[in-house]
């Protein structure tokens, strides 16, 4: 689900119920906007949560700080943002990572190619290194291994056997890219 920031924007009161794990992230940061979308990120997460399973529900980390929810082993969660569109991603397939930058956001520069781009995929327009970007983040946020990941490894136009890559443009501004998880018998092979 996406959607812009407004509608979930909340109080700063309301960072302490919300963020739990995520508040001395939030009581760090100077940048306002940023504040704004991650309070607000997780109040969608979690009510788009409570919706599909019908009960109240908690937002928390995993071990390598992926999102979770509390109590719940067979939904997976991911969020993203930026700009004024919130992202939440719920499955029950296998884990689930998202991703969403403002399409036309201009990636290709030579660090970012050197940093994250296959040898094949170092020649593209703005719109497909965005496409190219969010696909590898959402890939790393589903496998847990997040920026950590060398992203130069995986072919975004070729996911690993047992991912499904899916892209859309929204609001005729931002891509939204989801990696799902389709068969839960193995751990990704970069």
């Amino acid at each position: 689900m996406w959607a812009s920031v407004e509608p979930w924007s909340r109080t700063p009161s309301d960072a302490r119920d919300l963020l739990g794990d995520d508040l001395a992230r939030y009581q760090r940061s100077t940048r306002v906007a940023f504040r704004r979308r991650l309070v607000a990120s997780r109040a969608m997460a979690q009510a788009v949560a409570e919706a599909a399973l019908g009960r109240p529900v908690r937002l928390a980390k995993d071990p390598r700080g992926r999102p979770s929810l509390t109590g719940e082993s067979a939904v997976d969660v991911s969020l993203a943002h930026t700009g004024d569109v919130l992202v939440t991603a719920l499955s029950r397939a296998g884990r689930v990572g998202v991703d969403v930058e403002v399409r036309d956001r201009p990636l290709r520069t030579p660090a970012f190619v050197a940093r994250a781009c296959h040898p094949s995929e170092t020649d593209l327009s703005t719109e497909d290194m965005v496409w190219l970007w969010t696909a590898k983040e959402a890939l790393a946020k589903a496998s847990g291994e997040g920026l950590a990941l060398d992203f130069r490894i995986i072919q975004a136009a070729h996911p690993p056997a047992g991912w499904r890559v899916r892209s859309a443009i929204v609001a005729d501004r931002y891509r939204i890219t989801t990696a799902v998880e389709s068969a839960v018998e193995g751990k990704a092979k970069w």
